[in-house]
């Protein structure tokens, strides 16, 4: 989880040239791939793609073999060619492996730029039982600046004489599963969930979001939830009253505690505690592991809770289970089964990993009141990386220091505060910790030491050139 958490940390500015010659374009070459998933979960490679640093995006391409969609970048005619670009990935933390190639699907591909997320249909026109039949798992979203105004534009639309308005649909069951659909509803996140509905539709219930009157409207938000984890989601005709009455009828919203300082934990005495034989706790433990390895969330943390209630001391168990409470924005269900754990700053740390790969909003509401508990400093790592990715800088460093403070021999976060340092304009702090990183004599460091050495040399050079002013 350190080397994933700290990809975007470590990453180097160079990106290695693409240009190798190929005399013979309709032989099989080779290519480093970097990513691949079956087609029917085709969205993670492209998701994947989309997220790739900008020059090394221009040396890659989605490229489909039979039931896979894979990334794979830069070409060319023996392994040889590519034994330095894969080192040079592998220095960013890039994991990737050579593969035969074809040279003019690969070039095509490239050439004609088609990397981009195709197209789906933006609106179903008819409010029926079809349309309620498009499905997605909901996990989590982000907030953006295209939704911060939305619960203002969904009382006005409501408000108005219109009887018809247009809604995003993000999910549909068969009414028979309404239990497992509350659920879901339940992990949307906040600034979603205020703002949406269970709609029943004939034998269907739906989840949709916002009720506008004018569809051009819903169509730049509906873009970019399909972003992230809402890639079916819709645009369907609702009934204007129906869903205001729905609306205000709504009240299943859990509110957090306002100032997260206090742990809502169960007690021993109230927990339900379960035992299972040798048998039954394999089998749930390895379907808990099949569901997470299919993406299959909610099914996955239902068997990990299970095998939880029989030992609370596992400590895979217990970073999977909060790993995933993370990922689907469960705080209230983490805080529950925190105070069941002996130590609970690494199970903490395991969530907000989680939380990180959804962007969740709401990380440093849930985590500021128990930062008491963090031992290793990786809780406020997370909250430091969370920080920098919106662009909030001094709370970045500030949460990069602490955690230095709480850790300094590790050299993970000492990384990221001296490149924090570096961002404050605080190089010579910024140097001092790239040269006791370069430094250490650990073998299993060699990147972040290669990195770190490479770092210090720049910033000596800067430095002693303004001396030298």
């Amino acid at each position: 989880m350190k080397n994933k958490l700290l990809l975007s940390l470590i990453a180097s500015s160079c990106i290695l040239s693409a240009d190798i010659n190929i005399k013979d374009q309709n032989k099989l070459g080779y290519s480093i791939q970097v990513q691949s998933a079956l087609k029917s979960y085709e969205h993670k490679s492209k998701e994947y793609y989309s997220n790739m640093d900008d020059e090394l995006k221009k040396e890659c391409v989605l490229y489909p073999i039979k039931k896979y969609i894979a990334v794979r970048c830069f070409i060319g005619e023996t392994k040889n060619d590519l034994k330095d670009k894969l080192n040079h990935l592998k220095s960013q933390g890039i994991a990737g492996y050579i593969y035969k190639t074809k040279y003019n699907k690969f070039l095509e591909l490239k050439s004609a730029n088609q990397n981009q997320i195709s197209n789906q249909d933006d609106y179903f026109d008819e409010e029926d039982e079809v349309t309620a039949t498009k499905k997605v798992e909901v996990v989590s979203q982000d907030i953006s600046s295209q939704r911060k105004d939305a619960h203002s534009k969904l009382q006005n639309s409501l408000n108005s004489s219109t009887k018809l308005s247009y809604t995003i649909q993000l999910l549909s069951a068969h009414k028979s599963n309404l239990k497992s659909l509350k659920v879901q509803y339940n992990l949307l996140p906040k600034d979603i969930k205020e703002n949406s509905v269970i709609y029943p539709i004939g034998q269907f219930i739906a989840i949709r979001y916002l009720s506008y009157d004018n569809i051009s409207d819903l169509k730049p938000i509906l873009k970019e939830l399909r972003k992230g984890q809402f890639k079916d989601s819709i645009i369907v005709k609702a009934n204007k009253k129906k869903f205001k009455r729905l609306l205000n009828k709504d009240t299943n919203t859990q509110p957090r505690n306002p100032n997260g300082y206090q742990l809502a934990c169960v007690s021993k005495q109230s927990f339900e505690f379960q035992k299972l034989d040798n048998f039954q706790y394999t089998k749930t433990l390895l379907d808990a592991h099949k569901f997470k390895n299919k993406n299959k969330i909610l099914d996955s943390i239902k068997m990990y809770e299970k095998v939880f209630s029989h030992d609370q001391t596992d400590r895979s168990i217990n970073n999977n289970l909060f790993y995933l409470y993370g990922k689907t924005n469960n705080w209230p269900k983490a805080m529950e089964k925190v105070c069941l754990i002996k130590k609970p700053g690494k199970v903490l740390y395991s969530y907000a990993i989680g939380a990180l790969e959804i962007n969740n909003p709401m990380i440093e509401d849930d985590l500021i009141g128990i930062l008491k508990y963090d031992d290793t400093g990786y809780i406020h790592l997370a909250l430091g990386v969370f920080m920098e990715r919106n662009e909030s800088y001094k709370k970045a460093h500030d949460y990069f220091k602490k955690a230095y403070d709480i850790n300094r021999y590790d050299l993970y976060l000492a990384y990221a505060y001296a490149r924090s340092c570096e961002i404050e304009n605080d190089y010579k702090k910024a140097a001092f910790i790239y040269k006791i990183i370069a430094q250490n004599g650990e073998d299993r460091f060699q990147n972040i030491k290669k990195n770190a050495y490479e770092r210090y040399n720049q910033i000596s050079k800067l430095l002693q050139m303004e001396d030298e002013r």
